[in-house]
């Protein structure tokens, strides 16, 4: 009887040691790559010397292009630079006559004003520039080389841009030109109102202003002034 009793002791005993190596014990060890995030939610630290993603890199201000200063435009006293360098190139420009206006021209056929600038007054940022020009008149080949065809001029330009109306007339001479401000300037012509034997007979004085609305004066001026030739400053009708 105490054999039966001491098996009957055994066997719960063995097959309590038998389940027991039958349970799997769970692997608490976790391992974390550089992209993936703790069990905390925190972000595991990068290794040493790892780049930063592009997210991690602040954006350089640039700014923008209309922010920018551009440099100014440079002031020039060459002609050439301006609108009026098509008639310096060919040294003629078409001669017309006052319009029903005081700002239009009428063409007149087959006759040029051949020229060279007497002085250079051209400043491409002053409110009121200018260029004297002597010459005279003739077809489109040639002057006609005679007194009565001998004339001066006056070409004004505003912010280096030629004015072509009111267009310039043509006098006997210019005698001198003052500036007085940057948008005045004076000048002393000599015409000749008698026979084209004597020469000068009259002298005026006459300042042209310019204002915020275009191109006035002031002054003195022949009382034929409206007969006086004009210069067609348009480009289209250069031969």
């Amino acid at each position: 009887m105490a054999r039966k009793h001491a098996s009957a002791v055994l066997i719960p005993a063995f097959a309590t040691l038998l389940l027991a190596g039958c349970v799997n014990t769970p692997d608490t060890t976790v391992e974390i790559t550089p992209d993936e995030v703790a069990i905390d939610g925190t972000a595991a630290p990068l290794p040493v010397g790892t780049p930063p993603t592009d997210d991690e890199v602040a954006e350089e201000d640039v700014p923008e292009e209309s922010s920018v200063d551009k440099p100014p435009v440079p002031c020039t006293d060459n002609p050439m630079a301006s609108d009026f360098a098509p008639f310096l190139e060919q040294g003629i420009i078409p001669v017309g006559a006052l319009g029903a206006t005081p700002d239009s021209t009428v063409p007149v056929d087959d006759v040029y004003y051949h020229f060279q600038i007497g002085e250079n007054g051209y400043d491409s940022c002053a409110a009121l520039s200018y260029l004297v020009l002597n010459g005279s008149n003739g077809d489109a080949e040639r002057s006609a080389g005679i007194g009565a065809a001998i004339h001066d001029a006056v070409v004004l330009f505003h912010r280096g841009e030629m004015i072509t109306a009111p267009a310039p007339f043509q006098m006997k001479t210019v005698e001198e030109v003052t500036r007085i401000a940057d948008d005045r300037i004076e000048v002393r012509y000599g015409h000749a109102g008698g026979a084209s034997a004597q020469g000068v007979t009259e002298r005026h004085l006459f300042t042209f202003i310019h204002t915020g609305e275009g191109l006035t004066g002031e002054g003195s001026l022949p009382a034929d002034i409206d007969d006086h030739a004009r210069l067609d400053l348009q480009e289209s009708r250069l031969p």
